[in-house]
């Protein structure tokens, strides 16, 4: 007996809090962002913006890799470093349960 699947139905986004949201205010946001960028606009406006967080996000990525790669063959000493990961507690389930006897094959 073939399972009936439900219909496909693509999201109404228009009605979403965020399209809402960002429809009402995007005006005054404009408006703002062409005031504290002195005419200049949006581009404008965002480079002031991140300018004074010190980093734009492609720039903070380059950097963090760049010192990572720095401190790896600069400052930490030359001998075998284990890695490990945070994980949270639904990984280290599933980790654990592929890790089962049972799942192994062959053996």
């Amino acid at each position: 007996m073939a399972l009936a699947r439900p219909a496909y139905r693509p999201r109404d986004a228009e009605r979403g809090v965020l399209h809402i949201v960002v429809r009402t205010h995007l005006d005054t946001f404009l408006r703002e962002a062409a005031r504290c960028a002195k005419g200049g606009g949006l581009p404008q406006f965002v480079e002031q913006q991140f300018r004074g967080r010190g980093f734009c996000p492609s720039c903070g990525g380059r950097r963090m890799t760049e010192r990572a790669a720095r401190l790896v063959d600069g400052v930490l000493p030359h001998v075998p470093v284990r890695q490990c990961r945070v994980v949270g507690q639904a990984v280290a389930d599933r980790d654990e349960a592929l890790d089962h006897p049972g799942n192994r094959h062959g053996h």
